[in-house]
């Protein structure tokens, strides 16, 4: 699945075919679910006795439903975002995977993952990593997902990344944040600029009026030197 991201065109092509094939499963799966569960409340509201059957095949469609989940990036990433600490930890590998997908590929991330509510799911992912922590293992990956996100336009819920970062803080993120406040494109300088200033006043609040003052000081600055 982490040929999703992949610089080589046939693996993500490839990746991207087995993750379609995946989420027309799940899809089918939900269908059905929820198809079944219809079925079952309607005859409960009419308060008449629903087969054993049905509720067995109900029972088996419901774990078919689960494990086609595991099969695409969406499902993997919910179970992240809502398990508990250990399978949260375990899984944090595929939240990153996630967030660059979104990052290298956007229109992908739009469209891939549209049925899998994928900006709610940011967010559940962002909170996740902000309260918890970033894994040992991961945190390379989410390093360089922060540094992806100062290279792009900004995307709902990217209010997050700064306090993303100051889990991730380190001499070698601030190294390659300082380059791209250095870029000639000004969005680029503009977002690495206060990610930078987030990692060095770790206490200030992270909002939208933090942001303009940033800008506003930031560009009086730059017009006085």
């Amino acid at each position: 699945m982490f040929d999703l991201v992949s610089d080589d065109p046939r693996l993500r092509g490839a990746a991207l075919a087995r993750h379609e094939v995946a989420s027309d499963e799940y899809s089918e799966q939900w269908q059905r679910a929820h198809e079944l569960d219809a079925l079952i409340w309607t005859l409960r509201d009419d308060d008449r006795e629903v087969p054993p059957g049905l509720l067995a095949e109900s029972d088996q469609v419901g774990r078919a439903l689960r494990e086609a989940g595991d099969g695409t990036l969406c499902g993997l990433v919910d179970r992240f975002a809502y398990g508990d600490a250990d399978e949260s930890a375990a899984l944090a590998p595929y939240a990153v995977l996630f967030l660059t997908l979104e990052n290298r590929y956007p229109e992908t991330w739009d469209t891939e993952l549209a049925a899998g509510s994928p900006w709610h799911l940011k967010k559940r992912v962002l909170d996740r990593f902000v309260r918890d922590g970033v894994p040992v293992g991961s945190r390379d990956m989410a390093t360089e997902a922060v540094i992806d996100a100062a290279y792009r336009l900004h995307r709902c819920e990217d209010r997050r990344y700064p306090l993303l970062a100051r889990h991730l803080d380190s001499v070698a993120l601030r190294e390659e944040l300082a380059e791209a406040y250095d870029n000639e494109d000004v969005i680029v300088a503009a977002r690495a600029g206060y990610l930078l200033w987030a990692l060095e006043n770790p206490a200030a609040p992270v909002t939208l009026r933090s942001w303009r003052d940033w800008i506003v000081e930031d560009l009086t600055e730059s017009l006085t030197t």
